[in-house]
């Protein structure tokens, strides 16, 4: 076989492989387990296990929940970052679980899933909401909230959120707004 179609073939495999479906991996977040940083009656920061290099910084402030990854995370637009309406994570007994999407196992975006509440009508009103998050690369500075999906009013919110994640994380611009994917007005958004 001559040099170039070995070439040929090497530089296909090489396009097959980064053309590879994105995979996911999970983080179980229990905050009794994960190290306090910080705690007062207004709220708190904790350092959670996440992924080899991607250590999860959750914080609570305001009645409303933040997440930044890795670690430049103090830099993150996403440790900052939260919706609206007073939320926090979905738990289910004292855990919630954490959406990673990976290319070739390296994270690109995160889904996590909040409970949302607002009383801006008059009446309280609950709702969930998936947050993709952008991961920036190696637990850098770019990293923030990509889309919203209102989960009560979308059957097919996971797959909303995975497409959101594969097609808008990567190239997303963190000084803008993260968008609305999907149906909405059952959720506090």
């Amino acid at each position: 076989m001559s040099r170039i179609a070995i070439a040929s073939i090497l530089c296909l495999a090489a396009g097959a492989a980064l053309a590879a479906e994105p995979t996911s991996a999970y983080t179980k977040i229990n905050l009794k387990k994960c190290k306090t940083l910080d705690q007062s009656d207004q709220g708190g920061t904790w350092r959670c296990k996440g992924l080899k290099g991607y250590a999860l910084y959750v914080a609570e402030g305001d009645l409303r929940m933040m997440i930044g990854y890795g670690k430049s995370h103090e830099k993150q637009r996403a440790a900052t970052q939260t919706l609206s309406p007073f939320n926090s994570l979905v738990e289910k007994d004292g855990i919630t679980t954490l959406e990673w999407r990976l290319a070739g196992g390296v994270p690109y975006a995160t889904i996590v899933s909040y409970q949302t509440q607002s009383d801006a009508s008059g009446t309280m009103v609950t709702g969930q909401v998936l947050v993709v998050s952008k991961v920036g690369a190696k637990g850098g500075s770019d990293a923030c909230h990509v889309a919203h999906i209102d989960a009560l009013a979308n059957a097919d919110a996971n797959v909303l959120a995975r497409k959101a994640a594969d097609e808008m994380a990567a190239k997303f611009d963190c000084a803008k707004d993260p968008v609305v994917v999907g149906k909405t007005g059952k959720s506090p958004l």
